[in-house]
This record gives C-alpha cells, structure tokens and sequence, in this order.
C-alpha cells in the first residue's frame, strides 16, 4: 500500500476475494507501473534504474522481502499492468479449519 501511494495515482483500491483454493488481496492503483526490463525482476533484491535506485533512499528490498514472507507462507505475490492499471496481487491458500468441540470435557485434579 505504502508503494501505491508513494509510486502510484490515485483511486489507489485494496480489493479482496476468495478465488478457488486461494484467498486474493490486491493493490491497485492508476499509475504508470514500470519498464518491462524492471518487471521482470522486481521482487529481487537492489533492484535499480541502471546505476540509480527506482527511488530515491530507497535500497530495493521492500518487494523482495514481500515476496520471501508470501512463500514464507506457501503463497505467492505478483505484479501486472493492465491497460490503466497498476496490480500487486498477493495469493494466499485457504486453509481447512475443524469445527471446535460443542463442549469440552476437564479433567478433576
């Protein structure tokens, strides 16, 4: 969110939804996005225009560090720009969860 508003043009949207086996949250925002040289490499670490970083005081490791939490979490995080449109869509499994006991037995000490 925070590179939305720092890179990116408003309406800035965070969108959520159940897709399959997986729960999608997505950044959207109506910036530029970036070059296709940098795309494909945005979520390694120190990424930078030529010799210079994408943002000033910026050392290049937020996405990177986005990416090693997602699969941290058996999940994934990608970039895409559609025509208008500047996405980061973060993809998390659902996990089956177990109904909790109707009542719980304690045992007398």
């Amino acid at each position: 969110m925070s590179n939305a508003i720092k890179h990116g043009a408003a309406p800035i949207a965070i969108r959520g939804r159940v897709d399959g086996e997986s729960y999608v949250i997505e950044v959207i925002d109506s910036g530029p996005g970036v070059s296709a040289e940098i795309s494909a490499r945005i979520f390694e670490r120190y990424v930078h225009r030529g010799q210079a970083p994408l943002v000033t005081g910026s050392v290049g490791l937020g996405l990177s560090i986005v990416r090693l939490l997602a699969e941290g979490m058996d999940s994934t995080v990608s970039y895409r720009r559609t025509t208008d449109l500047t996405v980061f869509e973060l993809r998390l499994p659902l996990v089956q969860t177990r109904e909790a006991p109707k009542s719980l037995a304690y045992a007398s000490f």
